[in-house]
């Protein structure tokens, strides 16, 4: 029921005015009239939206955690990631360290072997080419320690012992080779950091890659064969 204001008349006394008062009366309404507050237009004008009910704490985490599950290693992995999802250590580490710290977690081994192979690449390979100019075009790098140089000169004389002359002057290779021994031996830690950067990636697209083909052959191979009967 709605009620509205109805200001009373100024009462007067013998002793002067009084306040102002105001009295409240009901507004009468009709018979067979709804009122507002109760009719349907009410309801529906105000119907209160359905709360959405938030996911568990649990299941938001696991949510984040899948959301990165992309590559056919991922998805071989899918029950091991799932624990990620409970992982103190994972969920407090950054999102740019998050590859390395999965991988530590779910498959430290092949991590171990991948850094292993990666430095062992990374050091024979540029040791070569380096070789191979610094003996071309009688390159000497400056700021080399000499205790290591002095290292690589030793090693070149007892790699080199089969020397054929004709190939070249045996000295100048020894030398060559001594100081790109050096520039490996002071690239050390670079070398190190690239190999440990590049571990994740080497695992998941090489060795898991490699590992998966000789699985498959080797399935391939073991399954019996079925022979069609002959009528």
């Amino acid at each position: 029921m709605f009620r509205i204001l109805v200001k009373q008349p100024i009462l007067r006394s013998s002793i002067g005015f009084k306040s102002n008062i105001y009295a409240t009366q009901k507004f009468t309404t009709f018979p067979g009239l709804r009122s507002f507050s109760t009719s349907p237009t009410l309801s529906l004008i105000y119907k209160r939206s359905a709360k959405l009910k938030k996911a568990p704490v649990e299941m938001e985490e696991e949510r984040k955690v899948l959301k990165d599950a992309r590559t056919a290693s991922d998805i071989e992995d899918i029950a091991k990631i799932k624990t990620l999802a409970n992982n103190k250590y994972y969920q407090k580490t950054p999102l740019l360290l998050k590859p390395y710290m999965r991988s530590i977690l779910l498959r430290p081994a092949p991590f171990i072997i991948s850094i292993a192979i990666l430095q062992q690449f990374l050091s024979i390979i540029p040791f070569l080419l380096l070789w191979y100019l610094f003996d071309q075009y009688e390159i000497k790098p400056p700021m080399l320690p000499e205790n290591i140089v002095t290292k690589g000169i030793e090693l070149m004389h007892n790699g080199l012992v089969n020397w054929d002359s004709e190939q070249g002057d045996k000295h100048r290779a020894e030398m060559s080779g001594a100081y790109a021994y050096a520039t490996i031996r002071v690239l050390g830690p670079l070398i190190w950091l690239s190999a440990i950067m590049l571990a994740p990636f080497f695992d998941q697209f090489v060795i898991r890659s490699i590992s998966r083909a000789l699985k498959n052959s080797f399935n391939r191979f073991k399954a019996p064969k079925t022979k069609i009967p002959v009528e």
